[in-house]
């Protein structure tokens, strides 16, 4: 008779062996791409500011 933990066995087997494959990146990398993603954020933050600003203004324009 099969073992009922024998299929979950397998699995955490390979789970480890895939495990084993995995590279970070450098803290240079990281850096990197962090710099990357704050200026992207900052630069997406001063555009929907200003579409607001612009809009905000345009409607009270209207409403007046």
């Amino acid at each position: 008779m099969l073992n009922p933990l024998k299929p979950v066995i397998i699995y955490f087997k390979g789970v480890v062996e895939e495990s084993k494959k995995i590279t970070f990146p450098t803290r240079q990398d990281t850096t990197k791409n962090s710099i990357v993603v704050i200026i992207s954020v900052v630069v997406g933050m001063a555009i929907l500011a200003l579409v607001d600003f612009v809009t905000i203004s345009m409607l009270e324009k209207i409403i007046k």
